[in-house]
């Protein structure tokens, strides 16, 4: 990964860990300044989260309802 795309990641690594971040970047960056498609996908579904006011989960929520569904890996599980 170049390093565009790896700031591309982190950007969006950044605000799932931080959403309150959407409001200093929502002015001046738009999902079509993604280069890579996901990343462009991913920050229009934090925007549309942001915007309704819904709890930013974007795996959980929005992505879970898409057509072509994400693989997901099962939550670890604690043995004792």
């Amino acid at each position: 990964m170049d390093d565009v795309g790896q700031a591309e990641y982190a950007t969006l690594g950044s605000l799932l860990l931080a959403p309150a971040g959407l409001d200093g970047v929502a002015p001046w960056l738009a999902p079509g300044d993604f280069r890579d498609p996901l990343g462009r996908e991913v920050y229009g579904l934090l925007l549309a989260m942001r915007a309704r006011s819904a709890v930013i989960d974007v795996v959980r929520d929005d992505l879970a309802d898409r057509d072509d569904p994400v693989t997901r890996v099962p939550p670890p599980q604690l043995v004792l």
